[in-house]
């Protein structure tokens, strides 16, 4: 069972893990064993590496393990730092278990799947945090990557895909030219106030305001999907093979439908 914590920022807080192991030992209620952070989180937004230790500490003062989403991991990296960076937010800040991601950066398929057994054992000293329970599950992971159908026949040519993207940091580069584009198409299209884009993203999300049918002739241009349909919010995203050619053709759409008044 997930168990979902609100945040106007998509972003999980220490309050929020306290709230929520408090249910730890009480039968009418699941019992959670995981803290599962997103990064970057799915409103764009940034956990730092002092964010994510401190989230780490009290998930495994509860005798939870912390698993990082990492499907856009290739943009956090980038936005903080790049490769020398991306070991201090993972690793060094107490994650215990990494999604790396593929499919949003480039790869035809494939997410692979890092367990740091490092930070298990730093907080076996935790009084509630069972070494025992986070080393098995890592010994039970190949069969539990079987069990879910995760294990295709041809692996090797999911491999071959990693093996490309992580020689000379590819991966952290095309993370970059994402985050770029992104930042360009904020440069030029916010100044349009209807839009609400306030803040220069920090990786390769944006998230404005726009009429539904003046989304409907925006998407003739590109596609996009609504975020909030009742605010009238949609999300543009960039990508690893976006060209600032493409940013500048969908800016000037924005600046043709958005500001000429009209509505169909």
């Amino acid at each position: 069972k997930l168990l979902a914590v609100p945040s106007a920022d998509a972003k999980v807080t220490t309050k929020d893990i306290e709230r929520v192991a408090g249910d730890l030992g009480v039968m009418h209620h699941a019992q959670p064993r995981v803290v599962s952070l997103t990064q970057p989180t799915e409103l764009g937004t940034l956990y730092s590496a002092e964010e994510i230790e401190q989230l780490c500490v009290c998930a495994h003062e509860h005798g939870l393990l912390v698993h990082m989403d990492g499907a856009r991991i290739a943009n956090a990296t980038a936005a903080l730092g790049g490769i020398s960076s991306v070991r201090k937010f993972t690793v060094d800040a107490g994650v215990d278990v990494l999604t790396f991601g593929g499919t949003k950066n480039g790869l035809m398929y494939g997410e692979a799947v890092l367990y740091f057994p490092q930070g298990a054992a730093r907080a076996q000293s935790y009084k509630d945090f069972s070494h025992e329970n986070a080393q098995r599950a890592l010994r039970y992971a190949p069969y539990a990557r079987k069990q879910t159908t995760q294990l295709p026949s041809k692996m090797r040519f999911v491999s071959a895909q990693f093996a490309a993207v992580l020689n000379n940091d590819l991966w952290v580069q095309l993370g970059s030219s994402a985050n770029e584009a992104a930042a360009s198409l904020f440069d030029a299209v916010h100044s349009i106030s209807s839009l609400e884009l306030n803040d220069s993203p920090p990786v390769n999300s944006l998230y404005p305001t726009i009429s539904p049918a003046h989304a409907e002739q925006l998407r003739e241009v590109s596609f996009f999907w609504d975020w909030e349909p009742a605010r009238h919010r949609v999300r543009w995203m960039t990508s690893w093979d976006t060209e600032l050619s493409d940013v500048k053709a969908f800016a000037d759409a924005v600046y043709r439908i958005v500001t000429s008044g009209a509505e169909t």
